[in-house]
């Protein structure tokens, strides 16, 4: 299917071109300006587009619908992860972000699943038990110092990371040259963001890192004389930020050569060096299968959440069946649970053993989880290797939404 084009959609492109300009110009890293700053978020875009999408959905491909609410530049994470070709899109309203709750839940009942990108002060207009909130990015982190050696034992995907980069050995130096930082912008970080994540690349402003860079300074690997990688860092306190990294001219083919486990293990022994007792690996998707979270995972990292996301997703959906359901089995989601984050997984195929082996399970887990939430059609006790696992019952939560989610859950959690 094409795509297509609505009417006023080029109207909203300067708000959410000054809106993208200021969410890059926010401070990277821990600062207090982040928090003042923000407030200016919900000027940039008071009168949201609401579409709804119509396409097939999910490996059946059966048809389904999504309605949404934020600029089509900006929702493109979540629909893509539905449906498994492009969607129409149909404009249904352009509403001011105060009435937004109303009009989804008038229009609800003609979707599949709805889901609404909003900044996080608008977000708490939401009535916190009817949807999921799910974070734009989650951060995550690793305790230093960090025992690869010990890693390697038990991950058969460290090992071989370590054995490339005994293979294609490469020279570490750590720069705080002026010039330095501009070679790295221009020539390694953004050709290796945009051939990386192509359309869905979300590349730092070049101020930005000047700024954190001034605070840091940039890690190169060098192999025969040629910088062939790097990452740019800053210290915050007792925390070292890993805030940009890249590969020469965006060279995809030298990702298999293991540059990028060496700068993951090169960052941490220099921070370790420098007396910093943890490493902070930026954003990832918020979801348990995003293939950047889980590259950090292997590493030892945990899910932090050191700040207020700058925006939040909030999902709600009819019927837990169909099309949701087979997206919530591929797109397991990370959202927000009280004061912590927990994930959100379905078993498709509602054998028991899909829903509760220690190996599946742990293949979703990462430390900084409150639980781990999966429904299945047959409820089994979870693995003692894992306490924090909650199995649901899917008919409890068929219906109702997220409200019936969150009666399960406490269910579990009673004596």
């Amino acid at each position: 299917m094409t795509a297509v084009a609505t009417r006023g959609d080029c109207s909203t492109r300067s708000g959410s071109a000054a809106r993208r300009a200021l969410a890059r110009w926010l401070p990277p890293s821990e600062d207090a300006r982040w928090h003042y700053l923000s407030y200016f978020l919900p000027l940039l875009e008071l009168r949201v587009p609401v579409s709804v999408l119509r396409g097939p959905a999910g490996q059946s491909g059966r048809l389904a619908t999504m309605l949404v609410a934020g600029a089509e530049s900006e929702t493109g994470y979540l629909p893509e992860r539905f449906f498994n070709a492009i969607p129409q899109r149909e404009l249904l309203a352009r509403a001011p972000v105060w009435q937004l709750p109303k009009l989804l839940a008038r229009l609800e009942p003609a979707a599949d699943l709805v889901v609404a990108r909003v900044d996080r002060h608008f977000a708490a207009r939401f009535a916190p038990a009817d949807y999921l909130a799910v974070p734009d990015w989650v951060s995550s982190r690793l305790a230093l110092p960090v025992d690869v050696a010990l890693l390697a034992r038990g991950s058969r995907s460290v090992a071989e990371d370590l054995r490339r980069m005994r293979r294609y050995p490469t020279v570490v130096e750590v720069s705080h040259d002026e010039a330095d930082f501009a070679h790295f912008y221009h020539g390694v970080y953004v050709p290796y963001i945009r051939s990386r994540f192509g359309s869905a690349a979300y590349v730092r402003s070049i101020l930005a890192l000047r700024r954190a860079f001034a605070r840091g300074g940039i890690l190169w690997l060098r192999r025969n004389g040629a910088r062939v990688a790097g990452d740019l860092f800053e210290r915050h306190g007792d925390t070292l930020n890993l805030l940009a990294l890249g590969i020469a001219s965006g060279d995809l083919g030298l990702r298999r050569e293991g540059l990028l486990s060496r700068l993951y293990v090169a960052l941490m022994t220099h921070g370790a060096r420098e007396g910093c007792r943890h490493l902070n690996l930026g954003g990832s998707r918020p979801s348990l299968r995003d293939g950047v979270l889980r590259y950090k995972a292997k590493w030892g990292a945990i899910l932090d959440v050191p700040r207020e996301p700058l925006y939040w997703w909030l999902v709600r959906w009819k019927r837990l069946d169909g099309a949701v359901a087979e997206f919530l089995s591929r797109t397991p989601l990370i959202f927000r649970d009280g004061n912590a984050l927990s994930g959100l997984a379905f078993c498709a195929n509602g054998a028991p053993e899909a829903g509760a082996a220690p190996e599946d399970l742990r293949r979703l887990w990462i430390g900084g989880l409150r639980r781990l939430c999966v429904v299945t059609h047959t409820v089994t006790r979870p693995p003692a290797c894992l306490p924090a696992v909650r199995v649901i019952d899917h008919d409890a939560v068929r219906e109702g939404g997220p409200r019936a989610l969150y009666r399960a859950l406490a269910a579990t959690e009673e004596p």
